[in-house]
């Protein structure tokens, strides 16, 4: 039987153009065996990208270059699976989430969904 964690974030008021960045998540603490999946949860009227920022020190986080989502509105938000393409071996991850559109506040909830099989 698959055993699910949720992991709710804090909640983020991502400003005009602005960026909000989730708490880091230990992976070691993960086992081999664990899925991740992350659902965001959007209002307003912004529209946004969330990309993925590594560490192997819990406290230098870069950009990996992989955004796991982008062109996120109320309307077509989803849940995301994370592959190994978004999370390069690292220790440590944040998810980054950043108003795109240039035009309008957004409220982002980030909810991280582990699955171990």
């Amino acid at each position: 039987m698959n055993k699910i964690s949720v992991i709710p974030f804090q909640t983020g008021e991502i400003a005009v153009s602005g960026s909000w960045t989730g708490e880091a998540i230990d992976l070691s603490k993960l086992s081999n065996e664990t899925r991740l999946s992350v659902q965001p949860l959007v209002t307003g009227d912004g529209t946004a990208k969330i990309e993925v920022l590594a560490s192997n020190d819990g406290l230098n986080f870069v950009d990996t270059q992989q955004d796991v989502a982008t062109g996120l509105t109320v309307a077509n938000y989803a849940p995301i699976i994370i592959t190994t393409t978004m999370l390069p071996y690292c220790r440590w991850f944040k998810f980054k989430v950043t108003e795109t559109a240039g035009v309008a506040t957004e409220t982002v909830t980030l909810q991280l969904y582990l699955f171990v099989q």
